[in-house]
């Protein structure tokens, strides 16, 4: 049996003014196979997603990984853990991060930090990507699946996604009190470009 390869990487983007960067776990079997991508830390102080993205990293079995690849980000805002905070900190304003998606690579330094993300996502063309967060209820077994894509594509991966959630065992929801900006989500917007994806 082959040993899955492990490599760490950072991804940057200079701007006039800061540096932005994120690390990636790449754990590729080296057998053709679907590619997940899992990402933590979004928000800052959802600690239980981040540290599900290392355990992912550090468990056993993933040396025996068979086929396919799996990509982990598992702090996206490192500001915010650092500072024990949900939002990004940036110059006294807080930025939600998981409400600026896909971001722009022109816009600020919070618009840009997701666009580099939302990309760095992209160009491993992921089968389904799993994002990470941290439940205030006492169940955290729940997968929740964002509800109505906008797009044709999206349902398709939306019902894609969804049977994913069922196959694993765990409680599936449909989450249909989003607020006035959870189309700019990440699983949102990976769901309406036709990627499945949904929130643990």
């Amino acid at each position: 049996m082959s040993v899955a390869t492990i490599r760490r990487i950072t991804v940057e983007k200079i701007t006039r003014r800061y540096q932005l960067s994120i690390d990636v776990i790449i754990i590729d079997s080296g057998v053709e196979g679907p590619t997940v991508v899992c990402v933590g830390g979004t928000h800052g102080n959802e600690y239980q997603g981040m540290k599900t993205v290392r355990h992912i990293e550090f468990a056993p079995e993933i040396a025996q990984l068979e086929c396919g690849r799996l990509i982990l980000i598992s702090t996206v805002n490192v500001r915010g853990a650092l500072a024990g905070i949900r939002e990004f900190p940036w110059y006294g304003k807080l930025y939600d991060l998981n409400r600026l998606f896909p971001g722009n690579p022109n816009g600020s330094i919070p618009e840009q930090l997701v666009d580099l993300v939302f990309q760095t996502i992209l160009s491993y063309d992921p089968d389904f990507v799993i994002d990470f967060h941290a439940w205030s209820r006492r169940s955290v077994d729940a997968f929740a699946l964002l509800a109505n894509p906008k797009t044709e594509q999206g349902k398709v991966a939306w019902g894609k996604a969804f049977a994913i959630a069922r196959q694993s065992g765990a409680v599936v929801c449909s989450d249909g009190t989003l607020d006035k900006h959870s189309d700019r989500e990440l699983s949102c917007v990976l769901l309406d470009r036709g990627i499945p994806a949904m929130v643990v």
